[in-house]
């Protein structure tokens, strides 16, 4: 299994495994954090810009409806 599916997976329980608001928040900063160790930044006079792969795009956005669907049930 490689790098991106394990933190993937990974990603997916620590939401799941969340039984309050306090550990969605830590969730969400893992989600952010799974989306930062994979993208490439770039400082431009506009901010900074992510370029990341369609993969980890997408798994990024699955992982951000998972959380809201999660905050949903709390």
């Amino acid at each position: 299994m490689n790098i991106l599916t394990t933190s993937y997976k990974k990603a997916l329980k620590v939401i799941d495994s969340c039984e309050n608001e306090t550990q969605l928040e830590g969730a969400k900063r893992y989600i952010n954090n799974f989306f930062l160790f994979f993208a490439s930044e770039k400082n431009t006079n506009m901010g900074k810009i992510f370029n990341v792969p369609e993969t980890i795009s997408s798994a990024y956005q699955r992982l951000l409806i998972k959380h809201a669907e999660k905050g949903a049930t709390l």
